[in-house]
C-alpha cells in the first residue's frame, strides 16, 4: 500500500478537567457535555462551504465525540483538506 495515499490531518480536542468537573457537580458537567454536543451539531448543519469548488465540509472531515473528546480527521492529505 502506497503510504502517500494514506496522509490525512488529525485533530483531537480534550476538554480539560472534566472528571475533576464531575466528581465536584455533575449536572454541571453534564451541561458541558450537552452544549459540546449542540456545538457540533450547529457546525454540522452550517454546512461550511468552499466556494472555489462547491464542497461542503463533510466532503473533507469527519468529526467524532467521544465523551468529553473531539476527533476530527480529513479525508485526505491535500492543503484543502487542510484549510
Amino acid at each position: 500500500m502506497d503510504m502517500q495515499s494514506n496522509k490525512r490531518y488529525v485533530a483531537h480536542f480534550d476538554m480539560l478537567g472534566f472528571k475533576t468537573a464531575v466528581l465536584r457537580n455533575q449536572k454541571e458537567a453534564w451541561g458541558a457535555l450537552s452544549d459540546l454536543q449542540a456545538c457540533m451539531s450547529k457546525i454540522e448543519r452550517m454546512g461550511l462551504i468552499d466556494l472555489s469548488k462547491g464542497e461542503t465540509i463533510e466532503d473533507r472531515v469527519k468529526c467524532y465525540i467521544f465523551s468529553d473528546s473531539i476527533l476530527m480527521f480529513t479525508l485526505g492529505g491535500s492543503r484543502a483538506d487542510l484549510i
